[in-house]
């Protein structure tokens, strides 16, 4: 959640005084305040899924993630 808030500042900062961001720093800040990963979250947790920690941070799943977040960021860009 905090990830997303502070995302959804610094987008909003970015927009409001103009700045245009590299591309790094804009696809870490778009990848945070799409929302996509607190929705991952989310999901997991209504489907009342158990992921062991060991699994949930190991480094294919976290690309998954990355990935899956990229993909719908990308999508749903408006600017």
């Amino acid at each position: 959640m905090a990830a997303f808030q502070l995302g959804q500042a610094v987008a909003a900062r970015d927009k409001a005084q103009s700045i245009v961001p590299d591309v790094e720093s804009y696809i870490s800040t778009r990848r945070d305040s799409c929302g996509v990963k607190m929705l991952l979250d989310l999901v997991i947790y209504a489907g009342g899924l158990s992921i062991p920690q060991q699994i949930y941070e190991h480094h294919v799943l976290r690309r998954l993630r990355q990935d899956a977040a990229d993909i719908i960021a990308w999508a749903t860009v408006r600017e």
